[in-house]
């Protein structure tokens, strides 16, 4: 009898640990812009599929099995230059770096406006 209790609060224990891990590494997702150099010359537009692919190649979905790789990707740039954000852990940031083809990865910053001059000052009919 015991030992059916010590098996079943093990059970439940090693089930609970799973779920705090997999929590933990979703936690340590952040947002990283990968840039793959200027828009491709050939005139070929670059869809998202193509970007939702890399990172198919990235993210191991072995361990994530519960994360869709569309969710992950944020944005594709495809009119100034040839790249993506996407929400990824620092393993997944480094593995992208390193595939053929990805200029570099770094992460993103929010940046605030600083500026002593409002849009009303500048002439803005908005206002």
């Amino acid at each position: 009898m015991a030992l059916r209790w010590f098996l079943l609060l093990s059970l439940i224990g090693s089930i609970l640990l799973v779920d705090v891990t997999q929590s933990a590494a979703q936690d340590a997702r952040k947002t990283y812009i990968v840039y793959m150099g200027d828009k491709p010359k050939n005139g070929v537009p670059v869809t998202p599929d193509f970007h939702v692919n890399i990172l198919r190649d990235v993210v191991d979905s072995s361990i994530n099995n519960d994360i869709a790789h569309e969710s992950l990707l944020l944005h594709s740039y495809k009119r100034s230059f040839h790249g993506f954000a996407a929400m990824l852990t620092e393993q997944e940031a480094q593995k992208l770096a390193g595939m053929e083809g990805v200029v570099s990865v770094f992460p993103s910053k929010k940046r605030s406006i600083k500026t002593t001059k409002s849009l009303c000052s500048l002439g803005n009919r908005m206002c």
